[in-house]
């Protein structure tokens, strides 16, 4: 049984390209990794504030 039986495709009707012309500007994922107790909270929550403070809309999935 390989992998590719349980990957199903979905179209989406809010598509990548309503929210980017909602929020004005390209999206991005920005995932970071590290171990556990190395700061990324604090370095996620400063490149957030950068972001909003230039008026990028940002979500924050923990």
């Amino acid at each position: 049984m390989g992998q590719d039986e349980y990957i199903h495709h979905h179209s989406f009707y809010i598509t990548k390209e309503l929210r980017q012309a909602l929020h004005g500007h390209k999206s991005l994922i920005l995932w970071f990794t590290c171990l556990s107790g190395s700061c990324k909270s604090t370095i996620v929550n400063m490149v957030d504030g950068r972001l909003h403070e230039k008026g990028i809309s940002t979500y924050i999935g923990w």
